[in-house]
């Protein structure tokens, strides 16, 4: 059953406090948000399409760690 956007729904680890990683198939590409502590507390997301970077976001872990309402949407723009 395909979820509203065109996602699968997504599966999301939180491996330690402020890492996590997500990885869901939509719109036909496999979208990643691979998270981690960055140098000023914060964290950082790499969000890949089909394992290629397309950018990098920082926020509280809560906000960032979520394939279509995380920082990484901007750049994925599946639609929510």
């Amino acid at each position: 059953m395909r979820s509203r956007g065109g996602a699968r729904p997504h599966v999301c680890w939180t491996l330690d406090g402020n890492e996590c990683t997500c990885a869901s198939t939509c719109l036909g590409k496999k979208h990643e948000v691979d998270c981690g502590p960055s140098a000023d507390g914060t964290t950082r997301c790499a969000c890949l399409v089909d394992g290629v970077e397309v950018g990098t976001c920082e926020g509280a872990v809560k906000e960032v760690c979520h394939l279509k309402q995380g920082c990484c949407n901007e750049l994925f723009n599946i639609p929510r």
